[in-house]
């Protein structure tokens, strides 16, 4: 991997327009000093008293690794890619690791971060005439293309809630890009809500209702909407066990009372190779047609690796806050979404019923009992009861969560019961099922490793049962 890490390097030097063989090393040593110039920032930034490590072994390691990942991002970008041009002939080696998945699975490892204005520095000490008035750093430019190789799209966001986004390193972007597609959600949500009752009084108007008519119902109106954001705060009070925060029916059951499951419609190919490396969290249900739409959750081999890792930054984060005496709630997205899934499944019948309605997508051969088995071990290490009261739940997440709970049947009831029961049946059959493989897998393990073991067994076994046998026929004799 050093070796890798030196010819992107080495790509990337070539790219700036001092690159000629005779003024590398001028490059370099520009480089190191900007390095040296965020000592303390680089220090502070890890969770650790002493790295160990002088000031120049520090600067070193942060130009090696600052700029092979600065070389990652330009040679995932098409446009920074042409426009930033090397003088070395051939194909830069960070286009072929760019595409290897384990490598942007180790970019948000939470042993692996490095600061973002590592990167930001190196780029406007390399590229200076490239950075633009709004952008002097570097830094809004190297958040861009970090999300986009990680999957998330940037240009999605408003240009109020891109200029708000922070992150200090890959770990922090993403949440901090989720937090930030929440909060449009939820002003979208809000202007369509506003814009129908707008409608809704005009139509009033048009249809010469008297004006204080009119006035009664809106301040009508306005009480209802009071009462309801009290009773949503009590509520978001009471709601802080871990129980009340998970879905009270698995999948098959949500069925049973009549809501369909499916992924959003609309999704283009190219959407399709992005949401493979990221977590959609966009999850909806609609009341009123009884429909919950989930965004494909792609099962790859380094899924287990991301999620946990994102998983891990919100639990460490929470710790360090604590740590420092700040009483602040956290919104912490994928535990949610973990948790969220595991209650969606309680047996290997909901995962199949999932992967039928193309929720979640596998690419790689592995069993559903391997898979329901990881799904249900992504929050292992999840101090729930100490976390509980320190983290907060997204109001348009914890809206689905109440509504899907509270949802009434809409099918048969002979019919729903049919299926309930059919499904408790099949759990408690896969239930049996894992004891007796489990019992025999212990079997093995402890008594029978080998074949010499097996016959003693075999034979113990037959001797205890010939012995039965003997005994039941002479006292039945006598």
């Amino acid at each position: 991997m050093e070796e890798i890490k030196l010819r992107c390097m080495l790509y990337l030097l070539y790219r700036c327009k001092n690159g000629d063989i005779d003024k590398l090393d001028q490059v370099l040593l520009n480089c190191g000093k900007a390095m040296l110039e965020l000592d303390e920032i680089v220090r502070g930034s890890y969770n650790v008293d002493d790295l160990k490590l002088n000031r120049n072994d520090l600067a070193k390691i942060m130009v090696l690794d600052g700029c092979f990942l600065l070389e990652l991002l330009i040679s995932g970008s098409p446009e920074l890619n042409e426009k930033l041009e090397s003088q070395l002939d051939g194909l830069s080696s960070g286009i072929e690791v760019i595409q290897r998945e384990k490598v942007l699975s180790d970019l948000i490892m939470l042993e692996n971060q490095i600061p973002l204005i590592v990167l930001g520095k190196l780029f406007t000490t390399l590229f200076p005439e490239n950075l633009t008035k709004d952008d002097n750093d570097g830094i809004r430019l190297i958040r861009e293309h970090a999300l986009s190789i990680l999957g998330y799209d940037y240009s999605t966001l408003g240009s109020s809630y891109s200029s708000e986004l922070k992150g200090f390193h890959f770990l922090e972007l993403v949440h901090s890009f989720i937090d930030k597609e929440k909060e449009q959600d939820k002003a979208t949500k809000q202007n369509a809500n506003a814009a129908v009752e707008n409608n809704e009084v005009n139509n009033a108007s048009a249809i010469d209702i008297p004006t204080d008519k009119v006035a009664k119902q809106n301040a009508n109106a306005s009480v209802e909407n009071n009462a309801s954001a009290i009773g949503t705060r009590s509520k978001k009070d009471a709601n802080t066990s871990h129980g009340q925060r998970k879905l009270s029916r698995c999948a098959t059951r949500l069925e049973a009372a009549g809501i369909k499951i499916k992924p959003p419609e609309g999704v283009t190919s190219e959407s399709r190779r992005a949401s493979e490396a990221r977590f959609d969290l966009k999850i909806t249900f609609s009341k009123e047609k009884g429909i919950l739409e989930i965004p494909q959750l792609h099962i790859t081999e380094t899924t287990e690796a991301k999620w946990r890792n994102l998983i891990a930054w919100e639990v460490n984060r929470i710790t360090l806050e604590k740590q420092r005496g700040k009483k602040a709630r956290f919104t912490c997205h994928f535990i949610f979404y973990a948790w969220f899934v595991q209650s969606l499944i309680c047996s290997v019948h909901d995962l199949k019923l999932l992967k039928d309605r193309h929720v979640i997508k596998v690419h790689e051969s592995m069993s559903n009992e391997d898979l329901m088995n990881m799904l249900r071990k992504i929050t292992v290490g999840v101090p729930d009861a100490e976390i509980d009261h320190e983290i907060d739940m997204d109001s348009l997440f914890r809206q689905v969560i109440n509504e899907l709970n509270s949802y009434p049947t809409t099918v048969d009831r002979a019919r729903k019961t049919r299926k309930v029961l059919g499904h408790i049946f099949r759990c408690v059959l896969t239930w049996i099922w894992y004891k007796c493989r489990g019992a025999y897998g212990l079997l093995r393990r402890d008594y029978m490793p080998n074949a010499w073991r097996v016959i003693a067994v075999l034979a113990a076994a037959t001797a205890l049962t010939l012995t039965a046998i003997q005994t039941h026929y002479a006292i039945h004799h006598n």
